[in-house]
């Protein structure tokens, strides 16, 4: 699972008094969290399923990486 906002009207747009991108993240992992998700299943959802659905392989086999969870 991969979560998706839709921004696509200035409307939507943070400096157009929309909620912006930062609403899935202020307003949907802590839903999630009540509903009684993990961090763990958070995190995938958040952070592993989009890292993997966007990956791609470099021509020369250079392998990217960068973790950007804080610990």
């Amino acid at each position: 699972m991969v979560v998706q906002l839709n921004a696509a009207f200035t409307i939507d747009l943070w400096g157009k008094g929309g909620p912006g991108v930062a609403y899935a993240l202020s307003t949907l992992k802590p839903k999630m969290k009540e509903l009684g998700l993990t961090v763990e299943q958070i995190d995938a959802i958040f952070i592993d399923n989009p890292a993997q659905s966007f990956a791609f392989k470099c021509r020369k086999n250079i392998k990217i990486t960068r973790n950007i969870r804080k610990k």
